[in-house]
Parts: C-alpha cells; sequence; structure tokens
C-alpha cells in the first residue's frame, strides 16, 4: 500500500476543501435562484422566524416572536435563538431571507462530513476513515434530512465537534477551548439537548483508548485528565450560559425564558408530569430502536449479521463499537422516557451505529473494504460532487415523493 506524501495530502485537502466551498456556494444560488421553501413545518418555522429576526435591531433577537408561524403568535420559546442568528446574520448580509436558514443546514450537513472523518481517523485506516463520508451521506436518514433548516444537523456537526476537541485535548489543553465551544454551541441551539455531549464525550474517554499504544502509561493517564477537566469545564460554562440567557432575555422581554422552557417545554412535553408507565417506555424503546435500525442501515444490518463474530474482532476496535453502540442506546433510553416521540430526537444516534457497522463489515467483509479503498482512490473533488448532485436531487423532487414512514406513532 502506497502512502501518499505530505506535499500531495495537502494538495488534496486544498483541492476537496475548494470543491466543498464550490458546491455549497451552487446549493446556495439554486436555493436563492428556485425561491425553496419546504414541506417540512419545524423548516418552514424556522426559515420564516430567522427571516423575521434579520429585519430586527440585534438587541431584539434574543426574544424572537413566533409572527405567525405554524398558526401561533406570542413569544417564541421552544429553543434558544442559535438555530435562528446564523440565518438572520445571512440575510442581513444580503443573501434572500427565506433561504437563509436552509444553507446554513448545508453548510452544517458538510461540516458534519468533514468531522466525522477527523474523529475516527485516530481509529481506522486512511480509506476506512474516507468511506465513512459516503456512508454517513446515503444513510436513510441522510436522505430525510438532506435540505433542512432545522437543528438537526448543526446538532449532529457540534456533537462531532466536542467529540474531536476532547479527543485533540487528551493532548493539548488549548483543545478544551473547543469542547467549550461546542457545548455552548449545542445549548443554544437545542438547550436541553446538550446534556448529551458530556455523555457522549465521557463515554468516548472511557473506551476509546487508541492511546494505549504509546509507551509512558502516565503521560497517557495526564491526558486523559486534562479532557476530563474539559468535560467540567464545558458543563460550568454551560451554566454560566443558562443564567446569562435568562438574564439577557428578561432584560428584552420583560419575562422568563426558563420558567416556560423548563416546564411548558421539558416537563409537560416531556410527559414528566404524567404517571409512569412501563407497558408505554417499553413501547417507546422498541419505537425508537426500529428507528435506528431502518434509518442507520446498511450499517444496523452489518452490526446484527456480525454479532456473533465480536470474538474475532480486535479489543480496540470491540471498544470504539461498544462506545457507539452505548452513545446511541443514551439517546434512545433518554428519549423514551418522555411521551413525545420523533425522528430528530435521537439523530446522532443513526450516525453512530451506522458508522460503527460500516466499519464492522469494512473488516469482516474483504469487498466491503476493496470498495472502501476504490472510494478513497477517486478524486478529492468526489464526495462534495456526490453531495451536490444529491442535493440537487433532493430540490428537485422532495415535493414529488411520498415520506417514507414505519411507525408513526
Amino acid at each position: 500500500m502506497t502512502t501518499e506524501s505530505p506535499r500531495g495530502a495537502r494538495h488534496a485537502t486544498l483541492v476537496a476543501g475548494g470543491a466543498w466551498l464550490g458546491g455549497l456556494t451552487i446549493a446556495a444560488i439554486l436555493l436563492a435562484i428556485t425561491g425553496y421553501t419546504s414541506r417540512d413545518p419545524d423548516s418552514t418555522v424556522y426559515a420564516e422566524i430567522s427571516a423575521r429576526l434579520s429585519l430586527l435591531p440585534f438587541r431584539a433577537w434574543i426574544a424572537p416572536d413566533w409572527g405567525g408561524s405554524w398558526g401561533f403568535s406570542g413569544p417564541f420559546r421552544e429553543h434558544p435563538i442559535g438555530i435562528l442568528v446564523l440565518p438572520a446574520l445571512l440575510a442581513r448580509a444580503g443573501y434572500p431571507a427565506g433561504q437563509a436558514a436552509f444553507v446554513v443546514g448545508a453548510a452544517s450537513s458538510v461540516a458534519s462530513l468533514w468531522l466525522l472523518r477527523r474523529v475516527a481517523a485516530p481509529l481506522l485506516r486512511s480509506h476506512e476513515a474516507q468511506a465513512l463520508q459516503w456512508v454517513a451521506m446515503i444513510l436513510p436518514i441522510a436522505f430525510v434530512y438532506r435540505v433542512r433548516a432545522n437543528q438537526e444537523y448543526p446538532v449532529l456537526a457540534l456533537t462531532l465537534l466536542g467529540l474531536y476537541a476532547t479527543e485533540r485535548s487528551r493532548r493539548s489543553v488549548i483543545w478544551i477551548g473547543g469542547v467549550i465551544g461546542a457545548a455552548c454551541g449545542l445549548a443554544l441551539v437545542k438547550g436541553i439537548f446538550v446534556v448529551f455531549l458530556p455523555v457522549v464525550c465521557a463515554l468516548w474517554l472511557l473506551l476509546v483508548r487508541h492511546d494505549e499504544r504509546v509507551a509512558d502509561r502516565h503521560e497517557s493517564r495526564s491526558s486523559d485528565s486534562t479532557a476530563w477537566w474539559g468535560l467540567l469545564c464545558a458543563s460550568a460554562a454551560v451554566a454560566a450560559l443558562a443564567w446569562a440567557y435568562e438574564r439577557a432575555y428578561s432584560q428584552v422581554a420583560g419575562d422568563s425564558f426558563m420558567s416556560f422552557y423548563l416546564h411548558s417545554r421539558i416537563a409537560d412535553n416531556a410527559g414528566f408530569a404524567k404517571a409512569f408507565s412501563i407497558p408505554t417506555k417499553a413501547s417507546n424503546v422498541v419505537w425508537y430502536l426500529a428507528r435506528v435500525a431502518w434509518f442507520a442501515l446498511p450499517g444496523s444490518l452489518a452490526l446484527l449479521v456480525s454479532a456473533g463474530h465480536a470474538r474475532q474482532t480486535s479489543a480496540e476496535d470491540r471498544r470504539a463499537i461498544l462506545f457507539a453502540l452505548l452513545a446511541a442506546a443514551a439517546y434512545v433510553a433518554a428519549m423514551s422516557l418522555g411521551s413525545n416521540r420523533a425522528d430528530r430526537f435521537i439523530f446522532p444516534a443513526y450516525f453512530l451505529v451506522g458508522s460503527a457497522g460500516a466499519v464492522v463489515a469494512m473488516r469482516r467483509w474483504p469487498g466491503v473494504d476493496g470498495v472502501a479503498r476504490r472510494l478513497a482512490a477517486l478524486p478529492p473533488y468526489s464526495l462534495p460532487l456526490a453531495w451536490l448532485l444529491l442535493f440537487m436531487l433532493t430540490l428537485a423532487t422532495e415535493r414529488r415523493l411520498p415520506s417514507i414512514k414505519l411507525w408513526s406513532s
């Protein structure tokens, strides 16, 4: 197997970067000239509210209004304003306001693909890490959320950023800033869902130990200590951000954001005020597991087929796969406790399971590994081009294709 020279790697990175930038630019142009609107109600809400926000003074942004979107009026307190800020800034810069949120969604999907490879790189061979990007792009869930203006891809990108920064903080304290940034960004975009980030990152630190090859065992433990401090700092930063957000909101709106969010959005919406029903919660678990099995194909199928051959997998690989499965299980378990069900609630879980299954398939079946090697040998602009073609296909067909529902409630 030939090794690419540093100069060749830099050239490939520049070509890929240019191709991604070009692809996003073309996607943005297509969204603008078609005046794209989505049939997804959540995307429509965020696109409309961010468009109106762009016309207001910056001071008023922290307290947006429904403005009739989805038939609602009054203060919008379903989530913090993180998902609205970048689209509003883009619209403020002159881009068509109604499509700005979809550009941010597209950029988030690209960032997720880029970060997925970086997170996987320390654990996998180069062609395997590259193949994961292709897998993530063709999972069934990716086709559903290809052109959206909601939180799902930003949440995935920020979660992967948190994992990447956590891994890097094992070797450099400066990356604690990346963990803090990912956590605060996730809190602003998805509110209470930020609790999943320290859980996922903690599982990574406990299970993904590729640095055991390091001869100095004390150095390995010291690096982990720094990473654990990073998670503590990120948690403290989120708490401080929540306090500052509530203070700023009350000064502008004259009302409390947290009192509504914690009670109406979390306690009531999640069903915690209702009597606990074991059959209902068990039904939720089955519902979410069915979602994972479908939306993470073909990775979920590869995991099931290979379940009886775990002993043939190296200990290092088993721990990495266990990380992915436990992290996905954390999403399923937490969301199953509530009374509301939605595919989007466990969005990162599909990519965790899909990626783990893809790695198992590449390691077990030479034919699959051969496909991965051929994908890695393609020109560096191939993945951005494929992403753009799939994006264009969605734009052309979304309103004419039915939504696929296995089990709606």
